[in-house]
C-alpha cells in the first residue's frame, strides 16, 4: 500500500480568510495551486499570468467561482 500523496493530505485552512495572489497562475504548479486554493475558504484568489491567453483561458473556465 502507497502513501497517500500530497496533494490529497495537504491541508488549504492555511488560505482561510486570506486574500491569495497566485504569480504564474497559469503554468503546471499555478494552475493545480489555484484549483486548491480555488477550493479553500481563501477570501480572494487573484491570478497573475503573464500569458494572455492561457489567462483568459482560466478565466473563462472558472468564470462562475
Amino acid at each position: 500500500m502507497s502513501p497517500p500523496s500530497l496533494a490529497t493530505t495537504a491541508s488549504t485552512s492555511i488560505l482561510d480568510g486570506k486574500s491569495v495572489l497566485v504569480t504564474g497562475g497559469t503554468g503546471s504548479f499555478g494552475r493545480a495551486f489555484v484549483e486548491r486554493a480555488l477550493s479553500s475558504r481563501a477570501r480572494k484568489v487573484i491570478v497573475f499570468s503573464c500569458d494572455e491567453q492561457k489567462h483568459y483561458e482560466m478565466e473563462r473556465h472558472y468564470s462562475d467561482r
